[in-house]
């Protein structure tokens, strides 16, 4: 399908040509690929190519064409009760897609089971930023209260509960909404105080100081991006922020 063509159909939410022209659709109509899976009714606008951090498609020179890339695919049997794309993530040049299945199973291993949330959440978290936070009372707090406070500090993507330590981690769309969360005093969630700490992530590491002005008993928190280094300086509850070149880091 043309580039300008298919650029109008998405402007005025016309899916129709776009689906018939879709190649994985096409592929697996004639069984030349994944002929044994099934994929629910596509009704969003493609999720492929964005410039970063915009609503547009790509501008570039390469004025990529729009295309559903990104799919959820299944099997057996298996009902689809959700198929959508997420538009409040705009960290990448694809728009994430997500799917709700409903089907049968004998058992759950709940082990394995973390271990797939946490892997998938660890993705999001590497990219985003995400506080920890704990209620000082011995009450459970409710997902949606936590949102509803943490919205204050800027636009939260996921909110996660960890019932082996009675956390909740809190993850926002940018880094700043996490540092104004960290620096905020007296914070309470339906009426009970809670304390808001920086996550650990996996691919942060206490490293020495990187400025002079910074006392080396600090813990830097070094978040690697793409995009840029963020340098958290955290004590008692305190923050600061400054960017740097983008930095890599072995492993």
């Amino acid at each position: 399908m043309e580039n300008e063509l298919c650029r109008t159909a998405c402007s005025a939410n016309n899916l129709g040509p776009l689906r018939v022209n879709d190649q994985l659709t096409r592929e697996r109509a004639e069984e030349r690929v994944f002929a044994s899976f099934s994929e629910a009714h596509i009704d969003f606008l493609p999720t492929y190519k964005y410039d970063m951090l915009t609503d547009d498609y790509d501008t570039s020179d390469k004025q990529r064409v729009p295309a559903w890339t990104d799919r959820v695919l299944f099997r057996g049997d298996v009902t689809c009760t959700t198929y959508q794309r997420i538009d409040t993530l705009r960290i990448s040049d694809h728009r994430p897609v997500f799917a709700l299945l409903t089907f049968n199973v004998i058992d759950v291993n709940r082990d394995a089971e973390v271990k797939v949330r946490e892997t998938i959440l660890g993705d999001l978290r590497r990219e985003l930023a995400t506080v920890v936070v704990y209620c000082l009372g011995d009450a459970a707090l409710a997902v949606q209260d936590v949102q509803a406070v943490f919205e204050v500090f800027g636009s939260v993507v996921i909110v996660d509960q960890q019932l082996a330590d009675s956390a909740t981690l809190v993850t926002f769309e940018t880094i700043e909404a996490a540092e104004k969360a960290i620096r905020a005093e007296h914070v309470e969630v339906d009426g009970m105080p809670v304390k808001v700490s920086c996550f650990q992530l996996k691919s942060c590491f206490a490293a020495p100081c990187m400025k002079a002005d910074v006392p080396y008993e600090h813990a830097l928190l070094v978040c690697v991006s793409t995009a840029c280094c963020r340098v958290l300086s955290i004590e008692a509850g305190a923050s600061r922020a400054s960017s740097h070149s983008p930095v890599s880091t072995s492993r």
